[in-house]
């Protein structure tokens, strides 16, 4: 189970090693072909806009400027109706000041092998892992129609299941509506290894 960052991955892992899972989900990041596809939108590029942004040379500087306020900014646009209570941001900003610039040196990271590493997920044969997507309805930073399609992707079975009043962060906005598909898809999967 892996959301974001995590769910590229889930899908990396399960393409690689599909005999160690029986099932699989991934959640607010489409498979990363199919968000790439998206990327060509004027809607997803103008919602991706921090990722070209991280790539500037003064990007560790204005990104943590403020106390973090272009973060805080990011999880209000990702999330719309959902507001970050104030114990949760405390550690937010805590994590980020303690590893800084590291979560921002990942995204400045991926533009160098993002094309050999999608060009492989292309040309190998489809993830052979049962696969659940959960996106949620609200998401700012990537719109829910940008999974559609991913199912090619997929030889053993793939649902994307679209979460109603959620944003980016589902296991914050709406942890029991993920936590009921999240359990009753692995359960469907249980069974003996393959």
């Amino acid at each position: 189970v892996g959301h974001d960052w995590g769910a590229v991955i889930t899908y990396v892992a399960s393409a690689r090693a599909p005999d160690r899972f029986r099932a699989a989900v991934a959640m607010s990041v489409p498979h990363p072909a199919v968000f790439v596809r998206a990327l060509a939108t004027p809607a997803q590029l103008a919602r991706s806009w921090y990722m070209l942004a991280f790539q500037l040379p003064g990007a560790p500087g204005f990104a943590a400027a403020g106390e973090f306020a272009l973060i805080d900014r990011l999880w209000r646009t990702w999330s719309p109706g959902y507001q970050l209570p104030a114990a949760l941001r405390r550690e937010l900003h805590a994590t980020l000041s303690a590893s800084w610039p590291a979560p921002l040196l990942y995204y400045r990271a991926m533009t160098r092998p993002l094309r050999p590493a999608l060009e492989r997920l292309r040309r190998r044969d489809q993830i052979a892992v049962p696969t659940l997507y959960l996106h949620g309805a609200a998401d700012g930073c990537i719109g829910a129609d940008a999974g559609a399609g991913a199912e090619r992707f997929f030889s053993r079975g793939y649902r994307r299941d679209v979460i109603p009043d959620a944003g980016h962060f589902l296991a914050a906005e709406a942890p029991a509506a993920m936590a009921a598909r999240v359990i009753a898809w692995l359960d469907a999967h249980r069974g003996p290894a393959r």
